[in-house]
């Protein structure tokens, strides 16, 4: 194989485990658990996880929301406690001891919230703070009078300043804190002090803010996170993450390599693996005909006939007893595996449709604009738009099915159109690269490589089942706003029961 052992994992099925009850496959254990212990093949596959993954497991519950303190590996009461919250938000018991498809989805949760805000691990060469941070919404970087950095988002005002301070005498730390903590514009609503190190957070009118320094000997380092209060809810997980990922004065100890054997094992037997030869029907999830249905899931499904007919991936729809598309009934009319498409009926009219474009041949560096329902109730159900530019005019060993796209997509993208900057049909959205797998093969992790199904293989699909398409030629481009506005009410949930 060119590819480790599902280096493209499919945005529905295997990856998207189910955002309420787990498949009923799925949750049965390798080896039968001791009837003693119902718990036994959670508490075994956490027993197998490394420092490294143990960490990763804190680190996405932190992005999760519910985990607020250092990611040290030990899985203690806090852990177990967020462990829990996390199950009963996605609808699962809360045990406290993940299973495998938990484990899997609750990954995937932590690498898309980085990918999402753009997270680098900043060197500052000024101050030689090593600490993370969001750099797509962090994006203006300039010196300040601190012997730092500020690094801003021009959108909203909210800035990450670096600061140092050389030659500071002994007890400096302290004025720092207390200098701000005397400051009657702020209201502190957390601290914390031992020894050398502070971390103060609070409010200072609409803003918010977030401290942490330490003093070594004659230096002192920190930073602040300012940011407006109507942010509260997406920076929350930021400065929980940026206060643990702070090393004011670098390493303290040579940092080895980290390995994620069990997270890959797992990644290989829940995600299906890339063949030499790549075809769209390698994002389809492994099939089992003695598995019983699966349980509520979902991908993404649009309008592409006024007539009631609606598209989505094969592989959204494997395997279900009953399909629903924005909380409707409907029908599956077919499903193809080598393309990896399907055609769903509904009994109700639509006013409009998506269009095709009329050359649907995608070009290299094209806008594209990607429309979806990724970790529906998970993060959130509403529809989520992201875009960006088509960056390859193939898949995975040059498939020619397959054009590549760098607009974010995540597990329930699955089965979502692909606009261009004019609103019209251009692909459909169908896998993602495995972050695990490419980067034990690599080092590195992926950054958006994401693949779409090319227009003219839809278009040949809807012709081969009776299916006519609008299609349309438009000449201007139109404001994102507004084509999420008009396809909004044409893209929606698929829920598979």
């Amino acid at each position: 194989m060119r590819f480790r052992s599902g280096i493209l994992v499919a945005l529905g099925g295997a990856l998207l485990c189910p955002l309420g009850a787990p498949p009923v496959a799925a949750q049965q254990p390798t080896t039968p658990a001791p009837a003693t212990d119902p718990l036994q093949a959670e508490k075994d596959l956490e027993a197998r996880l490394n420092f490294h993954e143990r960490r990763m497991v804190q680190e996405s519950l932190i992005w999760a929301g519910t985990y607020y303190s250092f990611t040290d590996g030990a899985f203690g009461k806090r852990t177990r406690e967020a462990i829990s919250a996390w199950q009963t938000r996605s609808g699962y018991p809360a045990t406290g001891y993940l299973s495998e498809p938990q484990l899997f989805l609750l990954i995937g949760v932590g690498f898309d919230a980085k990918e999402q805000n753009g997270w680098v691990r900043l060197y500052d060469p000024k101050t030689q703070i090593i600490v993370s941070y969001p750099s797509k919404l962090f994006t203006k970087r300039e010196e300040n009078d601190a012997n730092g950095y500020d690094i801003g988002n021009p959108d909203d005002g909210s800035y990450l300043r670096t600061a140092r301070f050389p030659n500071a005498p002994p007890g400096f730390i302290d004025g720092l804190y207390n200098n701000g903590s005397a400051d009657r514009g702020q209201t502190i609503t957390y601290t914390f002090r031992r020894g050398d190190i502070y971390i103060r957070s609070g409010t200072r009118g609409s803003w918010m803010f977030y401290e942490r320094g330490e003093q070594r000997g004659s230096e002192a380092r920190a930073y602040r996170l300012n940011w407006p209060a109507y942010r509260a809810d997406m920076m929350g997980s930021i400065v929980i993450a940026m206060s643990d990922s702070f090393y004011p004065f670098g390493y303290d100890t040579p940092q080895e390599k980290p390995t994620y054997p069990t997270f890959l094992a797992l990644t290989d037997k829940l995600a299906p693996s890339v063949p030499e030869r790549s075809t769209v029907a390698a994002a389809t999830p492994p099939q089992r005909s003695s598995e019983p249905p699966k349980t509520t899931s979902s991908g993404t499904g649009f309008v592409i006939s006024r007539d009631g007919y609606i598209v989505t991936n094969r592989h959204v729809v494997e395997g279900c007893a009953s399909l629903r598309f924005d909380g409707k009934p409907v029908d599956l009319v077919t499903a193809d595996t080598k393309r990896d498409l399907a055609l769903l009926r509904t009994t109700a009219q639509f006013p409009t449709s998506i269009p095709l474009r009329e050359a649907v041949k995608v070009d290299l560096g094209e806008t594209v604009i990607v429309l979806g329902y990724p970790y529906r109730g998970v993060i959130s159900t509403g529809l989520n738009i992201t875009d960006g530019i088509v960056t390859s005019l193939s898949g995975p060993a040059d498939a020619p099915y397959l054009f590549q796209l760098n607009a974010q997509v995540q597990p329930g993208n699955s089965g979502g159109p692909i606009v261009d900057d004019k609103g019209q049909l251009i692909g459909v959205v169908v896998a993602r690269a495995n972050d695990l797998a490419v980067a034990e093969a690599t080092g590195t992790l992926p950054q958006n490589i994401n693949f779409g199904i090319r227009g003219e293989l839809l278009s040949s699909f809807l012709l081969e089942n009776g299916v006519i398409a609008e299609t349309t030629n438009r000449p201007e481009k139109v404001p994102t706003k507004d084509i999420a506005a008009k396809l909004a009410p044409l893209v929606k949930p698929v829920i598979c029961n």
